[in-house]
């Protein structure tokens, strides 16, 4: 709610083509909360602070769907190559267990769209 007081603000002072776009990866969160609790709580480390590769990459579909306008292109082939090059994964051996399946993937890629407003492709379905 703080983010739209500031996103309509920021409306009245800026001209329509510099219109402010809202990234509310906290709403996406609560949205995943409600609807799967067993999948909010994969989306943070072990530290139950910070986001795992689940919460990463929700936020990223947020942020890319507030940014574009539209959804991220979907994950084709195996998921854990999404990963495969992440700095934090160089030093430590891959826990795979610890990776969002690919239906999760889709899922909240779908949740970012419902948050953002933008659609997801027919094709591609929503999980």
């Amino acid at each position: 709610q703080h983010g739209e007081a500031y996103c309509a603000e920021l409306r009245t002072l800026l001209p329509p083509a510099q219109a402010p776009r809202l990234a509310d990866a906290n709403a996406a969160f609560a949205l995943v909360r409600g609807e799967d609790p067993a999948l909010w709580h994969a989306l943070f480390s072990e530290d139950d602070f910070h986001p795992s590769a689940s919460g990463s990459y929700l936020q990223a579909c947020v942020v890319f769907c507030a940014a574009f306008g539209r959804v991220p292109p979907s994950v084709a082939g195996e998921p854990e190559s999404l990963w495969a090059r992440a700095r934090y994964r160089s030093k430590m051996p891959v826990m795979l267990d610890a990776l969002p399946t690919l239906g999760q993937l889709v899922y909240l890629r779908a949740v970012a769209a419902r948050i953002v407003g933008v659609s997801v492709p027919d094709a591609e379905g929503t999980g």
